[in-house]
């Protein structure tokens, strides 16, 4: 077995009270080990520790994450292809291939909320006495629209979000992926008149088999989820996947909750403090740079 990379495994953070950010594990796990994390990865996290810094005041901490299921998994690999596809045409036009970014990489935000406080308000990890270490360039990733809603010549730039609907300054990856697919039929079957066949007509002893037949094909056909809206798509969830809701009072042992470990999509969490405290992240060792994650390809 190869050995594993050296890689900072405990990520420790400040909140403020009444705070809500968003910590980015790609761009954090990028900064400590000076060394380039894609944020499409799937995050093993092995635990959180909160802790009070004010011992015996009443409040609490949301921690949520992007949600891990197919269909975000799905949505995101399919808008990453188009928008990667999108720039290598307009490069090989060009004839530019040559000359895209070093750190070119498809980066997404959360929600509204990430967008309207932008990647400059990220959490960034902190050393021992508190200081947030240096940061690099993490900008986040634009469509560009040609011809934007319908006008001639009207080129558009947006910012790209997991959960919500398309606005005038985010597109909605779940969005763009529910409205780019077919539905699932529903009913399914849609049966014809079997209680006619002469089929059925042949295991007929004497009593009607049409009370069973209307059982079997007209009882759970239809779909057991909704037709059309998915899970954090318009109306249907459209938040983030709670983690925990860690609650504080007086009588907290140590002033510390811990949250058992979890799986980020995209490495994205959101933070939620109603207290000052002390965040600790701690990640898996694995064979991804050092870490255990996976491309976020590998979800659907």
């Amino acid at each position: 077995m190869p050995g594993l990379e050296p890689a900072v495994k405990t990520m420790e953070f400040t909140f403020s009270e009444n705070e809500t950010s968003v910590i980015d594990l790609s761009q954090c796990a990028s900064i400590l080990n000076r060394r380039f994390y894609r944020q499409g990865l799937q995050w093993a996290v092995a635990g959180i520790k909160i802790q009070s810094a004010s011992p015996g005041v009443a409040g609490s901490v949301t921690v949520s994450k992007l949600p891990e299921t197919w269909v975000v998994g799905a949505a995101w690999e399919k808008s990453m292809s188009k928008w990667m596809e999108q720039q290598r045409r307009a490069l090989a036009d060009m004839g530019a291939e040559e000359t895209i970014g070093r750190y070119n990489d498809y980066k997404i935000h959360v929600d509204d909320a990430h967008i309207n406080a932008g990647f400059a308000n990220n959490k960034i990890p902190q050393d021992l006495v508190g200081t947030p270490f240096l940061q690099g360039e993490w900008l986040a990733s634009q469509v560009v629209i040609p011809n934007d809603l319908g006008v001639p010549g009207n080129t558009t730039e947006y910012f790209v979000k997991m959960i919500g609907q398309d606005n005038a300054t985010g597109k909605s990856i779940l969005d763009g992926y529910v409205n780019s697919r077919n539905y699932p039929q529903s009913p399914d079957p849609a049966s014809p008149a079997i209680a006619a066949s002469w089929f059925n007509e042949l295991h007929d002893d004497g009593d009607s088999n049409d009370a069973i037949v209307i059982n079997a094909t007209n009882n759970n056909d239809e779909l057991p989820y909704d037709q059309n809206q998915y899970p954090g798509h318009f109306n249907n969830g459209m938040t983030t996947e709670v983690v925990t809701r860690s609650t504080f009072s007086g009588t907290t042992v140590s002033s510390t909750n811990r949250v058992s470990g979890f799986i980020a999509p995209c490495g994205l969490l959101k933070v939620t403090s109603t207290i000052g405290c002390i965040f600790t992240v701690y990640l898996v060792p694995g064979e991804h740079r050092g870490y255990m994650c996976e491309p976020m390809q590998e979800m659907n």
